[in-house]
């Protein structure tokens, strides 16, 4: 698949979401499909939820056309079909509200099923522990780009970037589907930042964030070679492009758990919400938060390419997140 023949899915996904989404949101208003505030929320006024469903959509019928018109090879449907679960089962919990545990045993499936796919050859006990961790990776991306998704702005701006990242890693490894997904989420994610950015007219929704995430967590096991230790480096890649959500997710759910607090409750305890009531604007903190994200996806390629060791790159994507601790001892207590 050429450059310019991607370049054409991006805009396709660009037209789908510029066009889709004001006729969603106010499809959204009319059915009261409304994230309305309450003293968890960190907006002011309800605000459509739902309308990211455009870029998962423009992703699986990109996947269709690629495999039908490019004759895309697809050695494994499970990516697709775990992506595709992801998205359905937030769409229905942007509508009705799911329960926790049921959500997070989907969530656990889907994952299992695309680790299992992934896994390469090696003795059973570490074939099972390879499993376990990176189904346990899938499921903690998929659910901090979730919780992360929090202000105006925040969950697009990171996604474009891990999109790039993910873009030049598989152009450079000539993985036409890594490619192809990367592309299309571009172009879908740029369409939706019209409307995203602060102050937003319509917020991401489950369905868009939680399948955004799995996606993302996925890239280093859809382009990774067979053997462990390339497979593990990915990981690291993948862990760096998504490095500002990671530590944050990370940080407040081990702050709850040492609190004794229910980690599967809502909660305006994260980082970049303590942030913003702290008295800093939405686009304050999203621009803040975009910054290091495009930092550390810069560090994470000059790693791929043999630039800069890994080690470095992670000593520099690190260096915000200290600075942002110590800064977080002036935000307003929990």
């Amino acid at each position: 698949m050429t450059s310019t023949t991607l370049l054409l899915f991006a805009i396709a996904s660009l037209v789908l979401g510029t066009l889709g989404i004001p006729l969603y949101i106010r499809m959204a208003r009319a059915r009261n499909i409304l994230d309305t505030p309450n003293q968890r929320s960190s907006h002011s006024i309800p605000t459509p939820r739902g309308g990211g469903i455009f870029i998962p959509i423009g992703l699986i019928a990109s996947l269709f056309i690629g495999l039908q018109v490019f004759e895309i090879q697809l050695e494994d449907p499970s990516l697709l079909i775990a992506f595709s679960a992801v998205a359905l089962i937030g769409f229905v919990d942007d509508i009705k509200n799911l329960p926790s545990t049921l959500r997070l045993s989907a969530h656990l499936t889907c994952g299992a099923s695309v680790a299992w796919t992934a896994l390469p050859e090696q003795s059973n006990v570490l074939a099972m522990l390879t499993l376990a961790i990176l189904t346990i990776w899938l499921v903690g991306c998929l659910n901090i780009f979730n919780f992360m998704d929090g202000i105006d702005g925040i969950a697009t701006c990171q996604g474009i970037v891990a999109a790039v990242v993910w873009y030049v890693i598989s152009k450079d490894s000539q993985n036409t589907m890594g490619s192809l997904l990367a592309t299309v989420t571009i172009g879908g994610l740029l369409a939706f930042l019209l409307f995203n950015w602060p102050p937003a007219k319509v917020f991401m929704g489950d369905s868009s964030s939680g399948s955004l995430g799995f996606l993302f967590g996925a890239f280093p096991l859809l382009i990774a070679s067979s053997d462990l230790y390339d497979l593990w480096i990915h990981v690291n890649y993948g862990a760096l492009a998504l490095f500002p959500f990671l530590f944050d997710g990370s940080f407040t759910l081990f702050r709850r758990l040492m609190r004794n607090e229910n980690v599967l409750e809502a909660h305006r305890s994260h980082l970049y919400q303590r942030w913003v009531q702290s008295g800093k604007s939405h686009r304050f903190v999203t621009s803040a938060y975009t910054l290091w994200a495009t930092l550390c996806g810069t560090v994470c390629l000059l790693s791929y390419f043999n630039l800069s060791p890994l080690w470095i790159s992670w000593v520099i994507a690190c260096l915000p997140a200290l600075g942002l601790l110590r800064h977080s001892q002036r935000f307003p207590r929990q």
